[in-house]
């Protein structure tokens, strides 16, 4: 039998983390927040949704996961509990880890 592959995409999604997110931007969409981002990586799995609460400039709670999303997603809708200020910061996964954070960018309820 013989099997033919594309290694070099095998490898490279396996081996390469994937390139960071960016443009993170927020919107009121009724009681929830739309989160929408640039892809700028080929090679991820997914996206992590992580949030954390800032009142002023002290941060609440670290960052936490909230949510994935799959390969090639460009948004999500986070439908709460939203309390006080809300941070959102994102980033690409695949098996080889997790690529740098997206920009941060918040919004008040």
């Amino acid at each position: 039998m013989l099997l033919v592959c594309n290694c070099y995409n095998f490898n490279r999604t396996f081996r390469e983390l994937p390139a960071a997110p960016s443009d993170l931007g927020l919107s009121n969409e009724g009681m929830g927040v739309e989160l929408s981002w640039s892809d700028n990586s080929d090679n991820e799995l997914g996206f992590s949704i992580e949030r954390n609460r800032k009142v002023g400039e002290a941060i609440i709670d670290g960052f936490t996961e909230i949510a994935t999303v799959g390969r090639d997603s460009t948004s999500y809708t986070d439908e709460g509990p939203l309390l006080l200020s809300s941070v959102y910061i994102y980033r690409a996964f695949n098996a080889a880890g997790y690529s740098d954070y997206s920009n941060e960018a918040s919004i008040n309820y």
